[in-house]
């Protein structure tokens, strides 16, 4: 299973019964009858549900199961309550008697078995004191095989005592009479009964070593010589206990021994052992940002994957009330030298970012169980409870990141934490590495994670018990981990996809578009069936079996395929009248299915929503939103959804207006309504019924309370139609799609909801309506630009405002000044010779104003210039002397001198988009390029110096691909030309290097730089997927790479370059955006990045540098995601 990407969390028996049995086990065909065996019950931590589980199996397929256990009343109970019961059968030593004479039989190893009168009489003494236990005798076998006289023989068969327990009792007296070794064995019990895996012999002799603090040799000895009897060392060097009733025996209360102890006091020892390990030295951070990662790879200890993996098993079994263990978890947490930051290193070097989830699910259960007998006070309960949610978070926000690479954690991660949370304040403020100044969020939204997909949009979403899925228009479904929001697989669909849905265990995936129709096995990445369709699907589930696909399509007929053929097995219309049946001619516009009850809804475009049941094939009635007085049809539903719990069959609608209605569809009545400001376009419910939620065009999403409607939460992400919703199966968290991006949400009153769950013996429990975030206007910054020196950043809004921003200490000083109202500045230009700055808006006017610096900052000086264009500016370039400025439209370029005003215009009929640059060599020319020609100007009247036709570019650019920038490098002897795909603000991208030498009036063509032509094709895999090339310094050409990190790559005279750097990554949720990036570095090297009204200064974040060798050939780009 492992091999085929197969994975379940293996301690979770639900899991494990969800996937490997109902999604696995159980779709097979059985054919004839099964008999299927499970020994032991009893030692199953959570036995309380075997009996249902048992059940339903039975139910469904032809199987019969036979179980062993000790006795117990709950089982009893369990197996009396199943239709019809189960027969039970007592088992007393007299039923097994024979069969333990006949294993004793069969020992021969003895010298003295060899005597028939010796043989009988040792057989019957061993099964008369053995009551029955195979166990046993094997334990007492074991200890006869050490002797050789008849005297030894008879003084052990007189000394054993009858039954397990009271064998068990005089071990532990033996080795309470050993004058030596007893810590060392108690250490050894502890560990082999409380480690939650078995230990190796080599993590065992680390964990004793730190327990009992002294150096232990030869472990697999030591446990023979003082506990052989109780723990073993089996074939493949891993430590276990005996059996099982040695365990119980030893953590029983009442057993009177110094041996024995409780299981909290057992896992308190290892969780303490654990934290001490990862307190040690051996787990400090390093303190040198530049160590690299060979110097980082140092051998550690055998123990260093048990404790980093395990720890939070054992501290949730431990007490709440431990003083110690909480104090050792605090020093872990906070932990100057960085411990946690080194423990979370290993995880992700694990791969498996769940055990940090598990983590913080543990630490906020510690907090909740402490807080019944202890009040949340004090430094210790404060780091622990900022812990609990921050390990959570920086999973969902950068686990691909940390994948990428671990090392992030130690001075990438924490300075882009929100500023209260433990990771920024304990690791985040250095003054020495990366800083990031600017931003106002002190914690953790609600927004979990962003996935931002570049090149295509998103069209649907599903979730599954441990997945969630994503359509993309594409054609392509990518499956992420619902748990930690990456990316576990990718399938390709073959068309634009509609609709997603798995069925009950998540094993299967349904995908539907104009009329292809999927089915997907998750676990293998693997197409089951895939057929054609005959109508256009609007909605669609899987039967209670699994074994069919039950589709509505939109000529109003029901369509049911089997799910491994694809056979239609039966096809049918519904039909809207009960008197006179007749078809539909329009298709409807929204449809839902409830599978517990059988019905099927559905709506037409202003018309009511109508109730089929589609398991009797006919139609029950109408759901109808009462219309006003001046309605003359009735808004139609945009969206429908069943209630899934099986107790209610009620039915959401939201309609176009804004409104949404719960109806009773049997009943064809109003339980409850809502009315919002905006239209609602889209709903879901949670899994357990409780939850609705809306979405509409705005970007808002709205929680109710399903059978009140009373509001609960809102939340506000403005200016992006939400396509769809789906809840996780945890009722915690939800899954939106909008545009070109996808957001995980965990808001706090879900949380809250579940914690009162129980308490509530209704459908819906007593509803507290929360307080609302209010809707906040922000003044979008829509420009930015540093300037000389990089100490201040300049920056537009969208409201018309230029203001400017100390990069150092982020202080916004006073506006400079404003264009008109509501006008949006979209270009800036700053000449630092003379400190003048010009401004452009999308109205197409032009400022240009002289500034003037004080000590306070940059202050307004005189107007230069006011200018409107004909059509919206694309550049602004400002003269080498600073006296003049050009400014570019799509048909017109135009010099202004800034000390006459005169102004000189070259007008274009046709032209493909070019970029102005100034030549790098001759301070009097400018420099055009356009995707097919270079041309040559003067800046003294804007006069064309090469000839008509221009110089030609002699390269190979694809048609879909335009000019984007120019950039200079290498001291003005390159020119670097980045090009992009029509009508995208951020694509795939591509760059062209020139040598600046060969433009000159007189050249005919050019070619690209003969030594760096395969330069461009090198780095165009790694900026593909943005295609954003951030611009240069120096020698460096600065770009984003496909996981959203900032990288630089040196161009070298004689040869292109094996490895480029990078240097740290921007967050997913700061990509996801439509419009281009407002991203730059300044000449201090400061990186600049706009975030809605904000401004972020990342400082020193070109200081860290990891090397990272260019792939040859270059691997195709992969899907951003985060």
């Amino acid at each position: 299973m492992d091999a085929d990407g197969i994975h379940f969390n293996k301690e979770d028996y639900k899991s494990i019964w969800r996937q490997l049995f109902v999604g696995g086990v159980l779709q097979l065909d059985l054919g004839k009858a099964q008999y299927w065996v499970i020994d032991a019950l009893d030692e199953c931590s959570d036995g309380h549900d075997f009996g249902p589980l048992v059940g339903k199996l039975c139910e469904l397929r032809p199987i019969r199961v036979f179980v062993s256990s000790r006795p117990s009343l709950e089982l009893q109970s369990q197996l009396q309550q199943l239709q019809p019961p189960a027969e039970a059968h007592l088992l007393v030593p007299e039923d097994t008697l024979d069969d333990v004479r006949s294993y004793i039989n069969r020992y021969t190893e003895s010298p003295l078995m060899r005597r028939k009168e010796t043989r009988q009489e040792l057989v019957e003494t061993l099964v008369v004191k053995s009551e029955g236990c195979f166990l046993w005798v094997r334990l007492v076998l074991s200890e006869l095989r050490k002797v050789f006289t008849p005297k030894e023989t008879q003084k052990i068969l007189e000394n054993v005592p009858r039954g397990m327990d009271d064998l068990y009792m005089r071990n532990l007296n033996a080795m309470s009479e050993a004058p030596y070794g007893k810590e060392l064995a108690k250490a050894i019990l502890i560990w082999a009964v409380c480690s939650v895996r078995p230990l190796t012999t080599d993590e065992l002799q680390a964990a004793l070593e730190i327990y009992v603090n002294d150096t232990v040799d030869n472990v697999k000895y030591q446990i023979a010589s003082l506990c052989g009897n109780i723990v073993y060392v089996d074939s493949q060097s891993r430590v276990r206990m005996v059996h099982q009733t040695a365990r119980s025996f030893l953590l029983s209360p009442n057993t009177r021994s110094e041996f024995a102890f409780s299981a909290k006091h057992g896992h308190r020892e290892l969780a303490l052992t654990c934290l001490e390990y990862l307190l040690s030295d051996e787990m400090k951070a390093p303190r040198n940002r530049r160590t690299s990662a060979a110097q980082l790879a140092v051998k550690r200890s055998a123990l260093a994957d048990y404790a980093t993996k395990c720890i939070y098993d054992h501290v949730s079994r431990s007490s709440s009330a431990d003083g110690e263990l909480l104090v050792q978890l605090y020093n872990f947490l906070s932990s100057p030298e960085g411990h946690v930051l080194s423990w979370i290193e290993s995880i992700a070097k694990s791969r498996d970012l769940n055990h940090m989830i598990k983590t913080g699910a543990v630490l906020k259960n510690l907090i909740k169980r402490r807080a019944k007998h202890s009040p949340a006070l004090g430094k210790e309960m404060q780091i622990v409870e900022l812990w609990a949610t921050d390990l959570i978070r920086i999973v969902a926000k950068f686990g691909h990141n940390l994948l990428v690479f671990p090392r992030s954690i130690y001075h990438l991660i924490p300075p882009f934490c929100p500023r209260e949370t433990a990771p920024y304040r304990l690791f985040g403020k250095s003054s020495r590495g990366l800083s990031v100044l600017g931003l106002s969020l002190t914690s953790w939204d609600d927004r979990l994670a962003c996935l931002v997909y570049r090149n295509s949009r998103t069209t649907t979403v599903a979730c599954s018990n441990s997945m969630f899925a994503i359509g993309a228009s594409d054609k392509t479904i990518t499956l992420y981990r619902t748990t930690t929001c990456q990316v576990a697989g990718k399938v390709e669909h073959g068309e634009y996809i509609r609709l997603l849905d798995f069925n009950s265990s998540g094993r299967l995936l349904a995908s539907a578009g104009r009329g292809l129709v999927c089915v997907w096995d998750v676990n293998l990445r693997k197409q089951v069936c895939r057929f054609q369709s005959l109508s256009a699907c609007v909605s669609m589930t899987f039967t209670a079996d699994n074994k069919c696909l039950l589709l509505a399509g939109n000529d109003n007929h029901l369509y049911l395929h089997e799910t491994d053929s694809g056979l239609c097995l039966k096809q049918e219309p519904w039909y809207v009248d009960l008197d006179r049946p007749r078809p539909i001619i329009k298709a409807p516009d929204a449809a839902a299915f409830s599978l517990y009850h059988g019905l099927f809804a559905f709506a037409y475009r202003g018309d009511h929503i109508y109730i089929w049941d589609w398991v009797n094939s006919e139609f029950m009635g109408t759901c109808e939103r009462p219309s006003s007085k001046n309605e003359r049809l009735p808004f139609h539903a945009s969206s429908i959804v069943f209630n899934p719990w099986k107790s209610t069959s009620l039915l959401a609608a939201a309609y176009e207006a804004g409104e949404i209605i719960v109806f009773d569809p049997r009943e064809g009545t109003i339980v409850a309504t809502y009315k919002a400001d905006t239209d609602t376009q889209t709903l879901a419910c949670s899994p357990d019924g409780k939850t609705l939620i809306s979405g509409d065009s705005q970007g808002t999403v709205r929680i109710f309370d399903f059978f009140t409607l009373k509001l609960l939460y809102v939340m506000h992400c403005q200016g992006k139609h939400i396509v769809a919703l789906s809840f996780c199966s945890d009722n915690l968290r939800f899954v939106d799609i909008r545009g070109s991006e996808s957001n995980i949400w965990e808001p706090a009153v879900l949380a809250r909801q579940a914690a009162e769950e129980d308490a509530s013996d209704t459908n819906s429990m007593d509803v507290q309506e929360l307080p609302m975030p209010e809707v906040v206007e922000v003044d979008k910054i829509t420009a930015v630009l540093a300037d000389c020196q990089g100490s201040s950043v300049f920056c537009g809004t969208a409201d018309g405002v230029l203001k400017v921003v100390d990069s150092d200490t982020k202080q916004q000083s006073s506006n400079l000044y404003k264009h008109s109202r509501g006008i949006a500045i979209m270009k800036l230009a700053f000449d630092g010779r003379r400190n003048t700055l010009a401004s452009a808006d999308s109205s197409s006017r032009t400022f240009v104003h002289r500034l003037t610096r004080s000590t306070t900052g940059w202050e307004l000086g005189n107007l230069l210039l006011d200018h409107r264009m004909e059509e919206a500016v694309e550049q602004l370039l400002f003269s080498p002397d600073g006296k003049q400025l050009l400014i570019v439209t799509t048909t017109a370029d135009t010099v202004c001198d800034l000390a006459s005003g005169r102004t000189e215009s070259v007008y274009w009929d046709t032209r493909n988009p070019g970029v102005w640059a100034c030549h790098p060599y001759e301070s009097a020319q400018l420099i055009l390029f356009t995707k097919e020609r270079v041309r040559i100007y003067g800046w003294n009247g804007l006069k064309e110096l090469t000839s008509g036709s221009g110089i030609a570019l002699i390269c190979n650019i694809l048609p879909e691909f335009e000019l984007r920038s120019v950039y200079s490098a290498w001291d003005g002897g390159i020119l670097v030309t980045e090009y992009s795909e029509v009508k995208r603000s951020r694509s795939k991208g591509h760059m062209i290097l020139w040598d600046t030498a060969s433009i000159q009036p007189s050249t005919a063509f050019m070619t690209p730089h003969e030594l760096l032509r395969p330069f461009g094709d090198v780095l165009a895999p790694l900026m593909g997927t943005f295609g954003t090339v951030v611009g240069s310094r120096g020698n460096n050409i600065l770009f984003l790479d496909h996981d959203g990190w900032m990288c630089s790559v040196e161009m070298t005279e004689n040869s292109v370059p094996a490895h480029y750097k990078r240097h740290f990554f921007l967050p997913f949720d700061w990509l996801s955006t439509n419009s281009r990036l407002l991203l730059n570095v300044t000449p201090a090297g400061d990186t600049i990045f706009a975030r809605r009204d904000e401004l972020a200064v990342i400082k020193r974040g070109l200081e860290f540098v990891e090397m990272v060798a260019f792939e040859r050939p270059a691997a195709t780009p992969r899907q951003s995601a985060m």
